[in-house]
């Protein structure tokens, strides 16, 4: 077992075997967790309570916030989804616990599988193919997309 003292954030990780258990001294509770960055994120928040399954409503911790305003959510991938009723951004909501938006998000995905052939009309091109018109005017917009995104 490992112990992690996180001055900066007011909290003790305990590490065992894959699971982490998170005290929160704002808050008075713990979270035990095999999702390492949703007990991190609710260590740092204050007045945290559960609604549900995988559910949790908090103080903001981007603005002054005396009543919960703050809904955070865990999906069945794995995302931790953020809500503050007051407006705060999910940027503004992570930066102010010292967090960033990539700990949202579980660490292995599979959100981007290989696409066996992306571009269709560059192969059938590639092959001496004609484009019709049509698919011709839209590969030449999808260019020009591409290009001003480089610059």
């Amino acid at each position: 077992m490992t112990i992690t003292n996180t001055k900066a954030t007011g909290g003790v990780a305990l590490m065992d075997s894959g699971t982490c258990t998170y005290s929160s001294i704002k808050s008075g509770l713990n979270y035990s967790t095999t999702e390492d960055n949703l007990g991190l994120l609710l260590s740092q928040l204050t007045k945290v309570k559960q609604n549900g399954r995988g559910q949790y409503i908090a103080c903001c911790p981007s603005h002054d916030d005396k009543h919960p305003s703050l809904a955070i959510r865990q999906t069945d991938d794995g995302k931790i989804l953020l809500k503050c009723f007051c407006g705060c951004s999910a940027y503004e909501i992570v930066s102010a616990i010292g967090l960033s938006l990539t700990d949202l998000f579980p660490k292995e995905s599979n959100y981007s599988t290989p696409i066996k052939n992306p571009f269709p009309a560059a192969s059938k091109m590639a092959n001496g193919a004609v484009l019709p018109k049509e698919d011709l005017e839209r590969l030449v917009i999808a260019a020009s997309r591409i290009g001003g995104a480089y610059e």
